[in-house]
């Protein structure tokens, strides 16, 4: 038996690493830190089928490749030089990606993910708030950090993200309260069907657009109800499909 092959944990951090080697003698190795080093390029880990925890934070790496198929639960890219989310497709157990302090500008990848519970890309350069609408089917994301890219210095920030990941219950490492979920929604109109289906939008959406329409029908029925108080429009074009 070969030594080192049934090391499961490896802290190789601060090490000063420049090429990852191949890693297949360690075929049950489950956890694996190699931030803070000087790796360019993702390699070597093709044979580790139990590798649930990658830890690659703070070195020079400029593209994601060489995770193919691995069963990872958790990833972190972070500080790093990465311009581009890509080649996580096939990690169907990923539940935690954090790839803050990188030069991401779409997220688009991302909707790949389906296992996704917690989602760190701060410190990015995503400028439009529409491609968070990429994360719109995710179904078990909760957790999300988008601040310090150049998104967060917009108006309502925290509504235009909370109307459209309505999931959520912690943003930007801040919980996320029911209150402030309703909010958002009443702060973009409440749902688009609010005026034709009184009841439904007032007590089910609570949306405060929808109260406001069914108060108005109860004190006088049979005129138009007016919104007075128009809902914010988001100014970003449409994605393109």
């Amino acid at each position: 038996m070969m030594i080192g092959s049934l090391l499961e944990r490896v802290d190789l951090a601060s090490n000063m690493i420049t090429q990852m080697s191949d890693l297949s003698r360690h075929p049950f190795l489950e956890e694996l830190n190699l931030q803070s080093n000087q790796i360019q390029a993702i390699a070597g880990l093709e044979q580790l089928r139990y590798l649930h925890t990658l830890d690659l934070s703070s070195n020079e790496l400029t593209e994601i490749r060489g995770l193919a198929d691995l069963p990872l639960e958790e990833l972190y890219l972070d500080n790093n030089k990465i311009g581009k989310l890509e080649n996580l497709g096939t990690l169907q157990n990923l539940r935690v990606l954090s790839i803050r302090d990188n030069e991401i500008a779409e997220l688009s990848h991302a909707q790949l993910l389906s296992s996704l519970v917690a989602f760190d890309v701060r410190g990015n350069s995503i400028s439009r708030m529409r491609q968070l609408e990429h994360l719109l089917n995710l179904p078990f994301l909760s957790a999300a950090a988008f601040a310090e890219n150049p998104i967060s210095e917009l108006d309502w920030y925290r509504h235009r993200v909370l109307v459209r990941l309505q999931r959520l219950v912690v943003l930007d490492d801040r919980p996320v309260t029911a209150e402030e979920k309703v909010r958002a929604v009443n702060f973009h109109g409440g749902r688009e069907e609010a005026i034709p289906h009184l009841k439904e939008a007032a007590y089910e959406n609570d949306s405060d657009l929808g109260h406001r329409a069914l108060t108005h029908e109860e004190h006088f029925p049979g005129t138009e109800f007016v919104n007075f108080l128009p809902p914010f429009q988001e100014p970003e074009p449409l994605l393109q499909a």
